[in-house]
């Protein structure tokens, strides 16, 4: 069920770099995500799709409550980051999202060097439960601009 969650995330993403000027619900405070999508400690629920578009260096966080989510789509080699699954996204082409190609970050953004998906842990839930090492919390920053669309 995370993974349905995170495939929306991406898909998000997928969506942010072909509408790179489209508006987005900033809160204006450079601290604040742009959007947050939160994954429940009970998951969420089948086929559950959420579109975003972001700005230019507009922010996407994912909260994941259930500390059981795992993006997709998943390097095919083991050794190839240290980070796993934050180096790929599937493809969108043709108004969609296709789940069996991927391209990595590096080759969608060239010249574009910082992470574009940082994890991080919080230490606040709602819900009460917070685990020892904390919530798993995944915040995409889109790239500026002179990195969109080829540049």
């Amino acid at each position: 069920m995370a993974c349905q969650a995170l495939r929306a995330a991406l898909l998000a993403f997928l969506v942010a770099i072909t509408v790179p000027g489209a508006p987005s619900e900033a809160s204006g405070s450079e601290t604040e995500p742009d959007f947050i999508v939160t994954i429940r400690s009970n998951g969420v629920q089948e086929n559950t799709q959420q579109v975003f578009s972001l700005r230019p260096s507009a922010t996407l966080r994912v909260v994941d409550e259930s500390a059981k989510a795992f993006f997709l789509p998943q390097s095919a080699t083991a050794d190839q980051d240290s980070a796993p699954g934050y180096n790929f996204a599937y493809v969108f082409e043709n108004g969609r999202c296709n789940f069996e190609r991927t391209v990595a970050y590096k080759d969608a953004f060239p010249g574009h060097s910082q992470p574009l998906w940082v994890r991080s842990a919080s230490h606040e839930n709602a819900g009460g439960i917070v685990p020892e090492d904390g919530i798993p919390v995944y915040t995409f920053t889109n790239p500026p601009a002179e990195h969109l669309n080829g540049g």
